[in-house]
Order: structure tokens, then C-alpha cells, then sequence
């Protein structure tokens, strides 16, 4: 019930437009132990010890908005990005990291105007709110990350994610707000946050892996202006095909690299009257000797019953279903079947 209550809570927020995530003044560093020290070109940093240096922040953006942090500096490795380093910078636009980060603090790019971002492999956590409202629309992620915290990418303008294999928690509103359209979440995924894709009115295509498929799973994905329309993939006769039927979720199966919808013909992700009469001609031309210019995921999606033949039963199958939506009916595909 608690989950359920902090999902609707999160909902509910996103959905007024509430700032829930990163304020620039909770993750400003209070320690005594750590003094900036040095400038190095437009750099600010602190030598920690003798083999690491972290960027504290800046004393001005280059005209061409780049910053390309050093390898090391005095031959002492720069290790880390600090919290808020470049926070509300604006005129910063791109940024190159070298391998040697390890760490990139809490808020170090909040709200700035960096528009890509390419995570160094020693990287394996980005922290709270690292890019919450950053002008980001790529992100490349490295092999070694592992978790994506709390509002990590929350209102940054990404339309494309791709996941590494080996990630393992995504927490609240990690990608709230963004303008995703399709996401596959790694089988290593053992945590989603109920809250992770809240207000991404784009996303509409969400394959999950079958560890991850419990009770808050979907809830995950709530807030979507398009929720109605929301797809998942996966395998037939899967944790997540069974979570479908049971939600009523519009169902892709994904067969041997083959993605389809069941009935859809055209490939639109609806079901009706015009896939019916495809299917029906499809049937048509075959019993006349026409040659089969279907492509592999048109003739799954037409062969309703799997029996290996597209005929008029197809078809009829078809109609019939979008006869039941038409008139209210609920269930997907595959639950009407039944």
C-alpha cells in the first residue's frame, strides 16, 4: 500500500509540474576537508591527495561553450567531478570527461547547457540529480555502469536511451519528464522505481525483462499522457505476456528477432476493421496462386490461431475483435482469444 500510495503521490506531482528533485543548495559540499586549491585554464579543483584531483568548478565557460577536462594535472589524476560544479551553467554547451572519473558528484551538471554526454567506463554510478534539467538529448552510457539514482536525468530533453547490459537499479524519476519514445530495460535490471519514467508523454514502446515483471513494474511507467497506447514486448508465454493479459497492455511479441502485434497487419499497434480486410485479401491472392509479398512480421501477425496458414478464419478473428473493442470491450488481443 506504501508503494502504491508514494506512485500516485509522484504522479500526482509530476502531473502539476511540482520541482520534486535536485536543489542546488542540499548538495552544496559543507566539509572543512576539501579546499579548492588550484586553477587550472578555466578550471577550478582541489588536490585531495596525491593521486586525486577533483573539479570543483570554473571561472569561466569558453566562447565555443567546450570544456575538455585533463587526464591529470600537476601529473596528479583528476578523479571527479564535484557536486554543482557546473550547475546553471548555461553557456556550457559540451563537455569531455577522460577515463580516470570514477565519480561525478550529486547536481554537477544540473540545469546546465550541456546538450551530450559520454559517461567515462570508470563511472558506475551517476548520483542524484547528477543532469536533472541539463539541455541533454544524447547520453552515451559506458559497460561498467550499475545504477542510475534518484532524478539522475529527470527534465532533460533525451529522446533516445539505450541502456547498458549489467546495470541493475534505476531509482525515482531517474528519466521522469524526458521526451523518450522506447526504452528496453536490461535483463541485469533487479530494481525500477515506481516513479523512474513518470511524465514521459512520448514513451510508448517498453520491453521488460523477466525478473522485473511484479506487482509496481507497470507503475513505473504511469504519468504518460499516451498511457492508453502503451506497448510492451516480449516473449509469448512470458512473465511480461501474462502481465499483459492480466493489465489489459497492448502486446509485441518478439520471436527470433521478429517483432509484431498479433491481428495488426499494417503495423500501427490497433487492431481493426482495416486489418481484417488485409488479412482477408492477403488470403485472396494465396488461393489464386499470387506470389506471398508479405514481410516476416506481417505474416505472424496474420496468422491468428498459429497454424501456419493465413485464411479467411484469420481474418474473421480479426473482425471479430474489433467488433468487441468497438463496443467497449477491454481486454487485448490474445485475452480475447481465450
Amino acid at each position: 500500500m506504501k508503494k502504491k500510495v508514494l506512485a500516485l503521490i509522484l504522479s500526482i506531482t509530476a502531473c502539476l509540474g511540482v520541482a520534486t528533485g535536485y536543489n542546488p543548495y542540499v548538495y552544496a559540499e559543507s566539509t572543512t576537508e576539501e579546499v579548492i586549491n588550484g586553477e587550472y585554464g578555466c578550471l577550478k579543483y582541489a588536490q585531495i591527495d596525491d593521486t586525486n584531483i577533483i573539479i570543483k568548478g570554473y571561472t569561466s565557460i569558453p566562447e565555443s561553450g567546450t570544456i575538455e577536462i585533463p587526464e591529470t594535472i600537476n601529473s596528479i589524476p583528476v578523479t571527479s567531478i564535484g557536486s554543482a560544479a557546473f550547475e546553471m551553467s548555461s553557456k556550457l554547451k559540451s563537455i569531455t570527461l577522460p577515463d580516470t572519473i570514477t565519480s561525478i558528484a550529486s547536481g554537477a551538471f544540473y540545469n546546465s547547457g550541456i546538450t551530450s554526454i559520454v559517461i567515462p567506463k570508470g563511472v558506475t554510478k551517476i548520483e542524484h540529480g547528477t543532469f536533472e534539467m541539463a539541455r541533454l538529448n544524447s547520453v552515451v552510457f559506458n559497460e561498467n555502469l550499475k545504477e542510475i539514482d534518484n532524478f539522475a536525468f529527470d527534465w532533460c530533453p533525451l529522446k533516445e536511451l539505450n541502456l547498458p547490459d549489467g546495470i541493475e537499479k534505476i531509482g525515482n524519476n531517474a528519466f521522469s519528464n524526458t521526451h523518450i519514445e522506447s526504452i528496453v530495460i536490461p535483463e541485469s535490471v533487479t530494481y525500477l522505481s515506481p516513479s523512474a519514467f513518470i511524465g514521459c508523454y512520448n514513451l510508448k514502446f517498453i520491453t521488460l525483462p523477466e525478473n522485473l515483471i511484479e506487482v509496481y513494474s507497470y507503475s513505473s511507467f504511469t504519468s504518460c499522457s499516451n498511457e492508453d497506447k502503451v506497448v510492451l514486448k516480449g516473449y509469448k508465454d512470458s512473465k511480461c505476456f501474462d502481465f499483459a493479459k492480466e493489465n489489459g497492455i497492448k502486446f509485441m511479441y518478439i520471436d527470433d528477432g521478429i517483432e509484431y502485434m498479433l491481428g495488426d497487419y499494417d503495423g500501427n499497434t490497433e487492431i481493426d476493421a482495416a486489418d481484417a480486410s488485409a488479412i482477408l485479401t492477403t488470403f485472396s491472392l494465396l488461393q489464386t496462386g499470387n506470389e506471398n509479398k508479405l514481410t516476416d512480421s506481417q505474416k505472424k501477425a496474420c496468422d491468428i490461431d498459429g497454424d501456419g496458414i493465413i485464411n479467411a478464419a484469420d481474418a474473421s478473428t480479426v473482425l471479430a475483435y474489433y467488433s468487441y473493442s468497438q463496443t467497449g470491450g477491454e481486454s487485448i488481443f490474445e485475452a480475447f482469444l481465450d
